[in-house]
């Protein structure tokens, strides 16, 4: 049995009342403990619980958009809907609504973003909060919480008296929101009451890609701000909210505008001045020609044109306009179409390792548990090729940068936000690409991949498992962790961290892929039985993953268990003998509630 002390199980107080989350009762704090809070001084409590709603990627989506072409977008400024929606006459015709909406890959984020930049020239008195979702994120930049944690920071921010509603809402334990999280409810009812308290103040919130979260969590939200801009249109106040999204999911709206940009003579204006500027092409008719061709092929996606211009700059560069008009007659108009294209055309696909890597880098860009670094992204990639991967102070970021890029077939880029960078798809529609499992994506399984055909995404998270558990067969310092003097423990935590990139993400996730290969029907009995595991919980002390948490004397079922990985539980051997084995949650039944 461990020596350990087994820990006991805490809950979270929500507000006022008792509520239900994740199974649990959550009970009001006793009036021992609120009398300890309250007596703190009056701005401590508040500013705690203010600052535990910031997190790190809160604008990180917004901060690696890239700036509108020059004389581009200022079209939107000139519509009858726009107008409206900033004229104070009309907000009861409106309620502060506006909706954009348009194709995949046609900008809506580029304009959503320049709106934002207008604000403070067309809407002056107006204080602005904004957030723009990312499928392609962490989980808080692609979930209804992330937004409503976001947007009440923001608000906070702007109006620092708001920060009481916490305590004439009863929020009271800081420590017990830092330990398990905010809730959804709980931020929604913390978000309607500071609008209450804004007094004639204005606010103008900005909501990009409303479809890149999931589409229960998008009704809900919608229903929320139609009644917030009510409530706040009641009291008179102004509260203007603009969303922007594709045409579906289909979400309808009581009271609101609705911008269609989708054939627009301003947007198409936008796509033609983009191309002006961007293609490589002689002055004759016949470039002209060319220009023309790529707005009609184009169908008002500007994500198309800036796919295409590049290949056709190439073709001209090497074949002159004949080239160019060869390409561009090949070239197809579906977005879904044109990845494929983008994938297949290079030659070097035909190459068995760089086939190998192009699957790869998609793999762990696509089903990855979180967005990789640029160096993990790479030596992951070389984890699972079983290529020899240099120390991580040797790598070079032009290097990497140049291998990812070709790997991708440019449908990868690195995005950099303040204080970190990651590898995703270069936009949404990619991720779908691949995810969604099309008949074009098919094709290319069963042309080059065909061990892939029938279960791609089982089958890829297999790979990835196989690529972290490559990752982590790493020379283990012969030290015993548990007696090292901290310093020197985190001495060598960095200096393992530095020379291993992808070392931690294999660590953190090699059990998280292999329980979702299980999920998707690929076993993992066999390879589950051989799991290193004491190398395994050493590597974990390593990289600073919880330290001590597993026992020397816990067992293969107790992990699963502990780490919520149900399907790998199902799989683990010898399940009923090892029931009753303790560790540092207790038995496996106290563990999995853990």
């Amino acid at each position: 049995m461990s020596g350990q002390a087994e820990s006991s199980v805490q809950f979270q107080f929500i507000s006022g009342n008792s509520r239900v989350h994740n199974g649990h009762t959550f009970s009001q704090p006793t009036d021992e403990q609120n009398s300890a809070r309250l007596n703190q001084p009056v701005g401590k409590l508040p500013d705690l619980l203010y600052k535990s709603l910031r997190f790190d990627q809160i604008h990180a989506r917004r901060q690696t958009l890239r700036s509108p072409s020059p004389d581009t977008c200022s079209w939107i400024l000139d519509t009858h809907e726009f107008k409206a929606w900033v004229n104070p006459d009309e907000i009861s015709y409106h309620h502060g609504l506006l909706w954009i909406k348009g194709k995949p890959g046609a900008g809506k984020s580029i304009l959503m973003n320049y709106l934002l930049g207008e604000s403070k020239t067309q809407m002056p008195d107006f204080n602005v909060i904004s957030f723009f979702f990312n499928a392609r994120g962490h989980e808080l930049e692609r979930t209804a919480k992330g937004l409503y944690q976001s947007l009440l920071w923001q608000i906070m921010e702007t109006f620092p008296d708001t920060k009481r509603v916490f305590v004439e809402l009863g929020f009271t334990n800081p420590d017990l929101i830092e330990q398990n999280g905010w809730q959804e409810e709980s931020l929604k009812n913390l978000i309607s009451y500071a609008i209450r308290k804004l007094d004639s103040r204005k606010l103008v919130c900005y909501i990009d890609a409303l479809d890149e979260c999931l589409e229960e969590q998008a009704r809900s939200m919608v229903t929320f701000f139609q009644e917030i801009s009510w409530q706040a249109m009641k009291q008179g106040d102004r509260l203007n909210v603009c969303f922007s999204s594709r045409h579906y999911p289909n979400m309808s709206i009581i009271k609101g505008l609705t911008l269609l940009i989708d054939g627009q003579d301003g947007h198409m204006i936008d796509i033609q001045r983009y191309i002006d500027s961007t293609l490589v092409i002689d002055s004759s008719q016949s470039g002209e020609d060319i220009k023309s061709r790529i707005l009609k092929k184009a169908s008002g996606v500007f994500l198309w044109v800036a796919l295409v211009i590049p290949m056709l700059n190439k073709a001209f560069d090497s074949g002159k306009t004949a080239a160019v008009n060869k390409l561009l007659d090949e070239l197809p108009t579906e977005l879904s179409l044109l990845f494929h294209d983008m994938l297949m055309r290079d030659s070097e696909v035909r190459d068995s390792e760089a086939c190998d890597s192009m699957l790869l880098c998609i793999q762990l860009v696509l089903l990855a548990k979180r967005p990789l670094s640029l160096e993990e992204l790479y030596c992951g990639i070389k984890a699972g090729l079983n290529d020899p991967i240099p120390h991580g102070s040797l790598l070079e970021d032009y290097t990497m940068r140049r291998y990812i890029l070709s790997s991708s077939k440019g449908l990868v880029e690195e995005v950099c936000a303040i204080f970190s960078s990651s590898m995703q798809f270069i936009h949404e529609s990619v991720r779908e690409f691949f995810i969604l499992d099309g008949y074009e994506l098919r094709g290319i399984v069963r042309q080059y991949w065909p061990h892939l055909s029938s279960n791609f995404i089982g089958k890829s998270q297999d790979a990835i498992k196989e690529a972290c558990f490559s990752g982590m067969m790493i020379r283990m310092p012969d030290v015993d962790v548990g007696l090292m003097d901290y310093d020197d423990w985190l001495e060598l935590v960095s200096e393992t961290t530095e020379a291993y990139p992808f070392l931690e993400y294999a660590v953190s996730n090699v059990l998280f892929h292999s329980n979702e290969a299980q999920l998707y029907e690929v076993q993992q009995s066999d390879w589950i039985k051989q799991f290193p595991l004491h190398t395994w919980i050493g590597l974990r002390d390593i990289c600073r993953l919880d330290i001590n948490i597993y026992t020397p004397d816990v067992n293969i079922l107790y992990v699963p268990a502990c780490e919520d990985l149900i399907h790998l539980v199902k799989q683990s051997p010898d399940r009923l003998r090892y029931i009753n084995i303790r560790g540092y949650y207790g038995t496996h039944l106290l563990a999995a509630l853990s």
